[in-house]
């Protein structure tokens, strides 16, 4: 069966050493690879995996340039020395906000990676808007962290019911949240958005150990196998790990396969 990790992370070389050690001393978490994309195809290789979406966030007001054109960069290698789909990154504070996602559009990127956390802007903040309004437009899927983060543990910057505001605001937007709907808020999004959006996905990233199997499994019935991508959040959780959690809910041969690979083919417009 075919594999796309739908949820990975890789820096550049220059940075990828010191970026993964702050980011490991935040989340208190030892990684499974070096933080960059050779890490990622090693990964892809002993999962039997296809491909990975590449996210990157950008932290700071002004370093989408940066940011896009060396995703951009990276995307290119795609199919010549390993197969990895880059997304593009928006801060929420930017000036050009709008534009840059336009920008991101015209690089042909496949989407866009915001971290409400990271970014110190709730989800439902008006920040975020033309970020979504432009995405809705153009038809960008937009990734987001979801539920409690190790960077502020006591604020949320993105609950379940902030990201359903969200999406009866911009019902037509492609909205992917990230570790079932929100890590650790898992009854949250079972009540408040699981079945009830059209353009709603969930990726079930960093999963195993923190969502119980019962509840896994009822969230992807409720939610619908059609809208559910499989994702690991690697290099913090390990690709073949999380797979395997996914394989052991016994789910119906039909919902894996949208899971594992079809669901992200469709919504990407991928070939693999």
């Amino acid at each position: 069966m075919k594999l796309i990790d739908f949820h990975t992370h890789a820096f550049p070389p220059a940075i990828a050493g010191r970026t993964l050690a702050t980011l490991s001393a935040v989340s208190k978490i030892t990684p499974h690879g070096d933080g960059t994309r050779e890490g990622v195809l090693r990964e892809l290789r002993a999962a039997e995996a296809d491909l990975a979406v590449v996210l990157n966030v950008v932290t700071k007001p002004g370093q989408e340039t940066t940011v896009n054109n060396t995703a951009k960069t990276f995307d290119c290698l795609s199919g010549a020395e390993g197969n990895t789909v880059y997304f593009g990154s928006v801060h929420p504070q930017s000036p050009h906000a709008s534009h840059e996602v336009h920008r991101i559009r015209a690089l042909g990127l496949k989407g866009i990676k915001i971290h409400p956390d990271y970014q110190h802007t709730e989800i439902w903040d008006e920040a975020y808007f033309p970020i979504f309004e432009a995405a809705e437009k153009l038809g960008l899927v937009v990734g987001t962290h979801a539920g409690w983060d190790p960077l502020s543990p006591e604020h949320v910057h993105a609950t379940p019911e902030m990201c359903e505001a969200v999406l009866k605001t911009f019902p037509r937007l492609k909205l992917v949240l990230a570790h079932f709907g929100g890590m650790y808020r898992y009854d949250e999004a079972e009540r408040v958005l699981a079945g009830r959006f059209e353009n709603l996905y969930f990726d079930t990233a960093f999963s195993l150990g923190l969502i119980s199997p019962e509840q896994a499994k009822r969230l992807i019935e409720k939610q619908t196998s059609s809208r559910i991508l499989f994702g690991s959040d690697f290099p913090w959780h390990s690709t073949r790990e999380e797979r395997d959690f996914i394989k052991s809910l016994s789910l119906r041969e039909e919902d894996e396969e949208n899971i594992f690979y079809k669901n992200a083919q469709t919504l990407l417009g991928l070939t693999v």
